[in-house]
């Protein structure tokens, strides 16, 4: 909208271009360490309703945090289908190395997004790149490669 108005081209609030609303949204938070505790607390300033998971969850974080849920790994599931946000802050370990694949794709909303701002290969790139060609989620925000540095041989689908 910024580029648009600085050429004289005013678009209005055409649904392309309107913004998304986060009062009332839920976010999602996988890994609940000192970034996540960041990410809920700038969430719960935005008025969002935060839920989480923690490798071992603790009610007293729970409570400190104002967390509306905070569970443990076995449930993923529920913040996959109730986060409107999903956001990925735990290190890259045997047990999370694709976490996310299809399967958990496909148990977000149409509606929701996925962030990542821990390790790549935590989200299987083939199926992020299937779930978004084919709109199982509304769009992804990654903050990290799955490759140092990318081999121009095999590039990745989502450069593509």
């Amino acid at each position: 909208m910024d580029s648009n108005l600085k050429r004289g081209r005013w678009i209005g609030y055409d649904p392309p271009t309107y913004s998304i609303e986060l009062i009332g949204k839920v976010m999602g938070i996988v890994g609940l360490g000192s970034i996540g505790i960041k990410v809920a607390r700038i969430a719960k300033a935005l008025r969002m309703k935060v839920v989480a998971i923690k490798r071992k969850p603790n009610p007293l974080l729970r409570e400190l945090l104002g967390l509306f849920f905070l569970g443990g790994p076995k449930d993923l599931d529920y913040l996959l289908k109730e986060s409107d946000f999903l956001v990925l802050t735990l290190p890259l370990t045997k047990a999370t190395g694709g976490l996310i694949g299809e399967r958990e794709l496909k148990l977000m909303k149409p509606s929701s997004f996925l962030i990542n701002v821990s390790r790549g290969a935590i989200v299987d790139e083939r199926a992020l790149y299937k779930a978004l060609k084919e709109k199982w989620i509304a769009g992804a925000g990654i903050d990290v490669w799955y490759a140092y540095p990318p081999d121009p041989r095999t590039p990745s689908p989502l450069n593509i």
